[in-house]
């Protein structure tokens, strides 16, 4: 019967309760009940240590690795310092009869080990470092001590100073300048010896079995420190030269980048070599196309030549440049040339005079442009020197009529007409166009120009490839060897690949485009426009001269080690 067999009997006769067959059915009941299997309890599931845990956990974690960190330094330093000591008990121990081993390395041993029962470990780097440190700081006055013991002995001072100074040094100068080969031979020996005697008595005061390694090392650093000296000598002198040239042409092209960064301020692009010549410049210029290359930015200066010279006139970007836009300027410029007129019949006459002396100019410059005769030039000057005349009398008509306040009005729109009739020597009637190398060439002879105008005429005399017509220049991007390029490609891949073939022919375009992308964009034209002066590059010797210097403080330590 089972245990709830048993129960459910029991809670059904508790009448019967007290009597024999009660006792023996509650007594089978207990024995069923602990002979029933218990139910498996599920797994604990492990609780994540808490936020507080786990930065107690980290704070314990970094103490003991302070306190090891700390430990370590410590019994690192403790042992270089007695390494020293441990020599330095030498007579001591031959006193008391332990001539077995110089230095007495079972005292060192036993140092080590005592500093290991503590928790320190000699091989970790803060035991090591801490090591080196103390036993460099504990050796590099030996040079220092044994000069001065040497200068106290009499006659040695004024005798052998150079021995002195090379002791005192550690072998780095001898205080002499010698001059002959024999004499620059000895005095190199004197170091090299002096450098050896100081290493090893520093490699033996941590070691003496290592002493004599010590002094080879040392020895040495004097011949390196002369080859690599005059190895830095030299190379010091061609990096000074190569910068100095470098400098010197910087400054020589002072008013190229300044017409350039000019350029690039007003929104103009330059194609990087033409400014910083290099290989990587003229690689990039190279899948673009030098034609196609000067093409695109043509396009892209043309347009701001045209917004540069609307500038220049007070116009809006969306106003056409026209010779009847020129001429509504001029004739708004021209009131205060009405008002002065009105003086007296003579400053009228002047007035047409002028009038016509300016159109004369400016017909016999256009007839010069086309031409380049030298007569048609001469024309146009004295028919311009003419309307120069006939304006400073017109400003002398105002003053002697009390009319002072015109003169500033007539010399305000005696610069807005010149401008108006310099665009229109510029302007292509036929397209509305204004071609930046005609302002290039007034830039040339040295003419007045506005300060909008004087930055298209400069950068277009500067650059003339790159400042082109739109109707001369043809066709951006149309070059001959990039088609043929992508035939020969295209023809090869198709027969290969079908559509990656297709692919293969669009490289030529795809290269070009992404290299002019690389040349003109903002970043790459910024860098042109702030260009910095070359540093001088010389090689500072005397920070190999104290390189070498350290090293050679360094090296019995290290060797001893």
């Amino acid at each position: 019967m089972s245990a709830e067999k048993y129960a459910q009997w029991i809670v059904e006769n508790q009448d019967k309760q007290g009597t024999p067959e009660f006792e023996t059915v509650a007594a089978a009941y207990k024995a069923a009940r602990n002979q029933t299997p218990q139910a498996p309890q599920a797994p604990q599931t492990p609780q994540e240590p808490s936020l507080l845990q786990r930065l107690g956990k980290g704070v314990a974690d970094y103490a003991r690795r302070s306190v090891s960190e700390k430990l370590n330094r410590a019994a690192g330093a403790v042992e270089g310092a007695g390494s020293i000591g441990a020599t330095l008990l030498t007579p001591y121990d031959l006193l008391v009869g332990n001539t077995q081993s110089i230095g007495n390395p079972e005292r060192r041993q036993a140092i080590e080990q005592g500093l290991q029962s503590m928790g320190a470990d000699p091989e970790s780097a803060d035991f090591q470092a801490a090591k080196i440190l103390t036993q460099f700081a504990g050796t590099s006055g030996a040079g220092s001590v044994l000069a001065k013991g040497l200068g106290m002995i009499p006659g040695v001072a004024s005798r052998a100073p150079a021995l002195i100074n090379a002791l005192r040094t550690s072998g780095m100068t001898t205080g002499a300048t010698p001059v002959t080969t024999g004499a620059k031979a000895a005095d190199l020996a004197l170091r090299a010896g002096a450098a050896g005697t100081t290493g090893a008595l520093a490699g033996g005061m941590i070691n003496p079995e290592e002493a004599g390694t010590a002094g080879a090392i040392s020895a040495a650093i004097p011949l390196i420190s002369k080859v690599t000296g005059a190895a830095g000598s030299y190379l010091g002198q061609k990096a000074a030269a190569k910068n100095a040239e470098k400098l010197a042409k910087f400054e020589r092209e002072l008013p190229m980048r300044e017409t350039v960064k000019a350029a690039i301020d007003a929104g103009y692009v330059v194609p990087p070599n033409l400014v910083s010549p290099s290989t990587k410049n003229a690689l990039i210029e190279s899948f673009s196309g030098k034609q196609a290359t000067s093409q695109l930015a043509s396009v892209k200066n043309q347009d701001i030549t045209e917004k540069l010279t609307r500038s220049a006139l007070g116009l809006p970007d969306d106003m056409p440049l026209t010779k009847g836009t020129l001429e509504k300027l001029r004739s708004t410029a021209g009131k205060a040339y009405a008002e002065v007129a009105a003086i007296s019949d003579q400053a009228k006459i002047d007035l047409e005079l002028l009038k016509q002396a300016r159109n004369d100019a400016q017909g016999w410059f256009n007839a010069y442009n086309r031409s380049a005769s030298p007569d048609d030039l001469l024309k146009a000057k004295n028919f311009r020197d003419m309307a120069n005349t006939l304006e400073n009398n017109l400003e002398n008509y105002a003053a002697q009529a009390g009319k002072e306040d015109l003169i500033p009005a007539l010399r305000e729109a005696r610069k807005q007409i010149a401008k108006t009739y310099t665009v229109e020597r510029a302007l292509n009637e036929a397209t509305g166009t204004v071609n930046a190398k005609v302002l290039g060439r007034i830039y040339e002879k040295g003419k007045p120009l506005s300060e909008e105008l004087e930055t298209v005429g400069r950068f277009a005399s500067a650059f003339p490839s790159i400042n082109q017509a739109g109707q001369q220049m043809g066709s951006p991007a149309a070059h001959n060897l990039r088609a043929m390029g992508s035939i020969g490609l295209g023809t090869i891949g198709g027969v290969g690949a079908g559509v990656p073939g297709l692919a293969l022919a669009a490289l030529p375009y795809a290269a070009g485009a992404a290299s002019r992308s690389l040349m003109f964009r903002k970043g790459a034209q910024n860098a042109l426009a702030n260009q910095i002066a070359p540093s001088s590059g010389n090689i500072p010797n005397q920070l190999l001269i104290d390189l070498l210097r350290a090293g050679q403080l360094s090296a019995p330590v290290i060797a001893a080690q």
